[in-house]
């Protein structure tokens, strides 16, 4: 997946756009489009996530999926990333894969019928009530609640939520009882796009080389590094509020600081030795230094 201008795209899918948001579960998800199925039936898929079963087919995935990745001018080269890359590698079989497909068509049974019970309740107290002579909201005596209607299709919300929870207990038991214990690892790596580090003195002649649109996603992309780093400073002095929500990058790695303590973080800088770049050298390696102070 790679992120340009708050917009995140999946590399896997011919660059089809993707969406981050936050479920009711108080995780990040990213997900693609919502499909309609038959009986009404609305399933969210996930972004592309292909299995690979040898390092060939791994490294061809990965060549592909990089290959769609956007590149730019910037201040320091012609031909610079202009978004940030995830590839998160998990260690799977197919019964787990299978696992997860059957939650997601349990998952897409109860969307339906969960929007028809939020309707039926609202239909149903809406019609049990009516506005009084002094503006107020009063039983209404000429409607009888159907207190039946509401408790069946609850009773099936139910049973669909029992079998959304039953496919995350499969999912569970799997890993738990998997003679490999590293089954569900997960490994994340990211490739920041590069920050536009500006002298005072910089001269015109490379200013002028960037678009409109190349200033607007340099911007981006120093802020998206600053919400990362305001991140990571605020992680590591334990603080109880953490900015993840400060940019669409910092949500896509909330999941990573959150469970910190079941792995290590490490950052690979790229510097140079060139006199003329000892500024943005030196930026480089104080940015690269937080993620020493992150407790993991």
């Amino acid at each position: 997946m790679s992120l340009r201008r708050k917009t995140a795209f999946d590399l896997l899918d011919n660059r089809t756009q993707c969406f981050v948001r936050e479920g009711t579960d108080g995780k990040v998800h990213i997900r693609g489009d919502t499909e309609m199925l038959e009986g009404g039936k609305v399933r969210v898929r996930p972004i592309v996530q292909q299995p690979c079963w040898d390092f060939e087919s791994f490294q061809q995935k990965l060549v592909k999926g990089l290959a769609q990745r956007a590149t730019g001018s910037s201040s320091a080269h012609d031909e610079s990333s202009r978004t940030h890359a995830f590839l998160q590698l998990e260690i799977v079989n197919q019964s787990l894969i299978d696992a997860r497909n059957a939650l997601f068509d349990r998952q897409s049974e109860l969307v339906p019928v969960g929007k028809l019970a939020t309707d039926i309740m609202v239909e149903e107290e809406t019609k049990s009530i009516i506005r009084g002579p002094d503006g107020k909201w009063v039983p209404n005596p000429d409607y009888q609640k159907d207190q039946t209607r509401i408790d069946t299709i609850e009773a099936e919300k139910a049973r669909c939520e029992a079998r959304v929870s039953d496919a995350e207990g499969d999912i569970d038991a799997i890993i738990k009882s998997s003679p490999t214990p590293c089954l569900g690892a997960k490994m994340m790596f990211v490739d920041l796009a590069g920050a536009e580090y500006y002298e005072a003195n910089e001269s015109r002649s490379q200013a002028s080389k960037q678009t409109p649109q190349d200033r607007q996603e340099s911007r981006q992309i120093n802020s998206d590094l600053l919400a990362l780093k305001e991140v990571m400073r605020a992680w590591s002095r334990s603080q109880k509020r953490i900015p993840f929500r400060s940019s669409t990058l910092t949500m896509i790695l909330r999941e990573h600081f959150t469970s910190s303590d079941k792995g290590n973080s490490t950052i690979i800088v790229t510097v140079s030795p060139a006199a003329e770049q000892f500024a943005a050298t030196l930026n480089s390696l104080k940015y690269a230094s937080l993620i020493g102070a992150v407790k993991t």
